[in-house]
């Protein structure tokens, strides 16, 4: 308990109710962790299971879109857009 109230344990305290209260929130709120649906020990665990893997797909699935992102971005910004007869046109710059 000591630990806890100290400077060094509230900010680790801190930055896990950011990270894994918030974990625990999203299991709740999005996939069904509120009840069980199933009854017995090995239904309830693989519903676990799968909302835990459904939870690391969002995960996965924001980090390759970031890096998509980022990759165009920087794509869109090493163009420079001419305008050829009326319409915009992308030409790489060299």
């Amino acid at each position: 308990n000591a630990v806890r109230v100290s400077e060094q344990g509230k900010k680790l305290y801190k930055r896990r109710a950011e990270t894994v209260e918030r974990s625990f929130a999203d299991a709740k709120q999005h996939h069904g962790h509120r009840y069980a649906r199933y009854r017995g020990l090995s239904k309830v665990q693989m519903q676990c299971f799968l909302a835990a893997v459904a939870q690391n797909i969002k995960k996965i699935a924001l980090v390759v879109w970031a890096f998509l992102y980022c990759l165009w971005l920087k794509l869109c910004t090493s163009r420079v857009f001419a305008k050829k007869s009326g319409k915009m046109t992308a030409c790489v710059v060299i």
